[in-house]
């Protein structure tokens, strides 16, 4: 048995963004992909995915991009969310101050993610 080392956060990403149909092959297909892209021993994890799903290599690398294009997506909504929170801040006002404090939490639950979840990439890690 082996441990599966892919960061929960990212999967909970590709989960989100293959939810409206995830018993698709490609849905399938994307989330066992982002399983093995943090496996480095899975060098062969492309074939597993093969098997399974019947995609070959280079259509593998198109749904990795897929995955990639949604984490990068939510990477940037947090991003501005952050940007966001400061400036409310810095305004000063009270309501903004009271704002800029829930930002987090309405982010974390438009996203789909735990609050260590959202910490952890909001941090870049």
């Amino acid at each position: 048995m082996f441990l599966n080392y892919t960061p929960d956060r990212f999967k909970q990403i590709v989960w989100n963004d293959t939810a409206k149909d995830p018993y698709s092959k490609e849905s399938i297909a994307r989330r066992l992909l982002v399983n093995f892209d943090y496996m480095p021993f899975m060098g062969d994890g492309y074939k597993i995915v093969e098997r399974i799903t019947g995609y070959t290599l280079e259509q593998q690398i198109k749904l990795t991009k897929k995955n990639e294009k949604a984490i990068n997506s939510v990477m940037r909504c947090i991003k501005q969310a952050e940007l966001s929170s400061k400036i409310l801040h810095k305004s000063g006002s009270f309501e903004q101050r009271e704002l800029q404090d829930n930002i987090e939490h309405i982010m974390q639950e438009v996203l789909g993610l735990t609050n260590e979840q959202y910490n952890l990439l909001r941090e870049g890690r």
